[in-house]
């Protein structure tokens, strides 16, 4: 026992808190929206400006080379910006 009121507890049962549906909110990736909001991310969390659905995208980082790239014609400064944006392998 602790004085004081006791703190709300968070909404997300264990069934829930083993449910995979990725959210990245604010740079930190959630197993799945419930977590997000048991975290402080307001509800619901899939509503947030801050939050999109699936893995926060690792930073990309790219040299300053000047090799230019087409893919699905859109022109990239580099492999490195093309693979940034999603495509695989692009110096291939």
């Amino acid at each position: 026992c602790k004085m004081g009121r006791c703190e709300e507890a968070c909404k997300c049962t264990r069934q829930m808190h083993g449910q995979l549906n990725p959210i990245c909110c604010n740079g930190q990736t959630y197993g799945n929206p419930c977590l997000a909001e048991c975290a402080g991310v307001d509800e619901p969390a899939e509503a947030q400006s801050e939050c999109e659905i699936g893995r926060c995208r690792k930073p990309c980082v790219c040299a300053r080379k000047f090799e230019p790239i087409c893919c699905d014609d859109i022109d990239y400064g580099n492999a490195c910006l093309a693979e940034c944006d999603g495509f695989q392998d692009a110096d291939k």
